[in-house]
């Protein structure tokens, strides 16, 4: 399936992936066990991730075509039920899941009141659901508008949202960040120690996340607690996103002196046309002059052959 934007597959890697796949992460942390739906699924990647440790997962996508390329490519996930359907029209029977995940899905949606009934009417009495919107202010700060998002959320839009709909909501932020990471050359690491610097001191903890380019929020309508989502990291390892962005402001910079150049030329050849438009007007003014002594000339000699007859 080919990458339009508006459907993330794993082929593609960098920022995206990262994010993607951090947010699948965190929903198999509580998954364990459970009758999960992944609802917009596109290629299936996540839902094959969380039916690793999932009873059951129903992955749902309005599109025949992801749902196809899903079905081929994890047909060995026997756990895995693939569904063609819409997010606010499913056509699955009441209290029928435990977890309901849907990530970067309401901002696709007109009609994000009836995404979120129906999320609540497919979870049981204790079910949740694990949902991400990016935050309008700073998603769209710095980049070009997704034509495919149809209605992005600020924090008041998508906290007034769930809250007709869900009794409880906790809430968390994802960005992209870059630090540093010191840990054993010799062993796998799970958890890590966060330090925080506001450029005075360097804290023993993370700051406070401010401006999370998504937020996940976890609801439910049951009587239970809902859990607390640790927070976490997600590095590649191989891929390295400080190289990536310095050889993309590397390549920028070139960009930059190419177009410095060429502004520079265009200013040059710009000065040559003015030049030779002043020599033509130059020449043009010169034969004119020419032309009006030529007359004269001609009229001379015609007056003096007339005297002479």
């Amino acid at each position: 399936m080919q990458f339009t934007g508006e459907r993330y597959i794993p082929e593609v890697s960098g920022e995206i992936r990262l994010e993607h796949l951090h947010r699948y992460m965190i929903a198999k942390s509580i998954a364990n066990g459970k009758a999960v739906a992944d609802i917009a699924c596109g290629e299936g990647y996540g839902s094959a991730l969380l039916s690793t440790v999932a009873n059951s997962v129903t992955a749902i996508d309005i599109s025949d075509e992801a749902i196809t390329q899903a079905q081929k490519h994890y047909s060995n996930h026997s756990n895995i039920t693939f569904i063609a359907a819409s997010a606010h029209k499913t056509g699955l029977p009441d209290c029928t899941f435990d977890l309901i995940v849907s990530f970067e899905t309401i901002e696709h949606l007109a009609d994000q009141e009836g995404m979120l009934s129906e999320f609540s009417r497919l979870l049981t009495q204790d079910g949740m659901l694990l949902i991400s919107s990016p935050n309008k202010p700073v998603y769209s700060k710095d980049r070009p508008a997704n034509e495919f998002h149809i209605n992005e959320l600020d924090f008041t839009e998508f906290d007034n949202l769930l809250k007709k709909h869900f009794k409880k909501s906790s809430y968390y932020g994802q960005r992209l960040e870059i630090g540093t990471v010191f840990q054993s050359l010799n062993r796998r690491v799970d958890q890590f120690k966060a330090y925080g610097d506001d450029d005075l001191t360097v804290t023993d903890c993370a700051p406070v996340m401010n401006a999370p380019v998504y937020y996940v929020a976890l609801c439910s309508n049951g009587g239970n607690e809902l859990p607390d989502l640790s927070a976490s990291v997600l590095y590649p390892a191989s891929f390295s996103l400080l190289e990536h962005y310095v050889g993309f402001a590397k390549w920028a910079k070139n960009q930059d002196i190419e177009l410095s150049h060429r502004d520079s030329n265009i200013r040059h050849y710009q000065s040559e046309v003015e030049r030779l438009k002043f020599d033509r007007d130059k020449v043009n003014h010169e034969i004119v002059r020419a032309e009006a002594q030529l007359e004269l000339l001609k009229d001379l000699l015609l007056s003096d052959d007339l005297s002479d007859l």
